[in-house]
């Protein structure tokens, strides 16, 4: 999607909780989301053997507010490789993330 701030484009992450059991201390309040170019191709250096962690993007935290929750996220650049991180969030910590590397369209 086109981003409605006008850097670059958008995405439409689903995350769903999985295995939460009422009254547990896992319940989840909030999803932390972190988004990173992993590889750009339009840079002048690129190819398939450099691909490095070039740094975050985004890293924000989303309320949970139902069984499964839609996370925008924005100033993604056409051409690059992102990663992107999800960890369940509660009062007494973190979930380990989990991450999927995306390419964004040109």
């Amino acid at each position: 999607l086109p981003s409605a701030i006008g850097r670059g484009l958008s995405a439409i992450v689903e995350v769903r909780a999985e295995g939460q059991v009422e009254g547990s201390s896992g319940i989840t309040e909030g999803y932390r989301v972190i988004a990173s170019m992993v590889f750009d191709s339009a840079s002048p250096t690129a190819t398939e053997d450099s691909r490095e962690h070039l740094g975050p993007i985004a890293d924000f935290l989303v309320p949970s507010l139902a069984s499964q929750t839609q996370v925008k996220v924005e100033w993604l650049k056409p051409g690059a490789e992102v990663e992107l991180q999800v960890s369940a969030a509660n009062a007494v910590g973190e979930s380990p993330p989990v991450a999927i590397r995306v390419p964004v369209p040109t």
